[in-house]
């Protein structure tokens, strides 16, 4: 059984006009200690949707779903607490998400107290050593005592993750967490979660607009748009085999993957841009931005499954990638 399986999400919030879908009939499920990837530009709904795995979004959102289960156990609305105890989330900035006010010790204290609230100082200080010196940090003893703003944005990072492991967390969602990095750190961040992981067997969601980032870290990729997830496979299925045109657009606009391989030569990009929520077209969400768009797309298209590939399209791509040069 999957640690975390939810079928047909949907989340909404109040509008001037109505309700504005921010979710639409999304599902997912995550195994214990695999590393999935949640992929799409920005404004498809992606952080929604992680928010709302863990109930973390607004009193005035509308969240409802067909099935939701944590670790074997079945969730509902009264008892979501399960899978935020036994999750955790790293946010973009971790400049905006640590206190400057308090110390990294301080602050690592805390989240640890949470979770051992009769623990003595002495075993709080040896816990938060141990999680410094497991994100990479030399000498973690001489860091309690330092603020965030005398730290760069890939240690502040590392420290974030710590902190998010103070409750030993089944799941660990990173929402774009590497996005205001360097490329050098960027990597370091996606190592160092990739071998948590493998040493905690512990399931990782990573949730990027960067197909290149999923690359060499994730088992298991879902695309999402304007709230719905097009198309779900192994990540390197989607990189060679894509369903979908949105997809396909994803993959293209990478330069070191994409179907333009000339130099001097532009790169892939679909039409248009991301619709606001409350103006989501009618039928297939990329129908407007599509190229293979026909009269059937006026129709929202069934989630497809074949060989544990899932896409929703009425005109699938049905050839390797590398093949067609349209």
């Amino acid at each position: 059984m999957p640690l975390l399986q939810i079928e047909e999400l949907n989340v909404s919030f109040p509008g001037l006009n109505g309700e504005i879908r921010a979710v639409s009939n999304s599902s997912l499920s995550i195994e214990a200690g695999e590393i999935r990837g949640i992929i799409g530009e920005s404004g498809s709904g992606k952080s929604v949707f992680a928010q709302a795995l863990l109930g973390l979004l607004s009193p005035t959102a509308k969240v409802s779903y067909d099935y939701f289960s944590f670790d074997n156990q079945l969730i509902t609305p009264g008892n979501q607490h399960i899978v935020t105890q036994g999750s955790s989330i790293i946010f973009q900035d971790p400049d905006n998400s640590l206190n400057p006010s308090k110390t990294i010790g301080n602050q690592l204290h805390e989240s640890l107290y949470l979770h051992h609230p009769h623990a003595s100082k002495d075993f709080l200080k040896e816990q938060a050593l141990s999680l410094l010196q497991d994100v990479g940090l030399s000498s973690p003893e001489s860091l309690l005592g330092l603020y965030p703003h005398q730290f760069a944005a890939g240690v502040n990072q590392r420290i974030m993750i710590a902190l998010a492991l103070a409750c030993s967390p089944k799941l660990l969602i990173a929402d774009e967490a590497t996005t205001n990095l360097d490329m050098t750190i960027q990597s370091q961040i996606l190592e160092l979660l990739t071998r948590l992981s493998q040493e905690r067997g512990m399931a990782v969601l990573t949730i990027t607009h960067d197909f290149s980032i999923l690359t060499e870290t994730t088992d298991t990729t879902s695309v999402m748009y304007c709230g719905y997830i097009l198309e779900t496979s192994s990540t390197e299925t989607l990189l060679t085999h894509p369903k979908h045109p949105y997809t396909r657009a994803l993959v293209n606009s990478i330069p070191q993957l994409g179907l333009v391989k000339k130099s001097r030569t532009h790169l892939y990009a679909l039409p248009g841009s991301v619709p606001p929520a409350d103006k989501i077209p009618v039928g297939c969400p990329l129908g407007p931005r599509c190229p293979r768009a026909g009269r059937e797309c006026v129709k929202l298209p069934e989630m497809t499954h074949k060989d544990n590939h899932h896409f929703r399209c009425h005109f699938p791509i049905e050839f390797n990638l590398w093949e067609d040069q349209r």
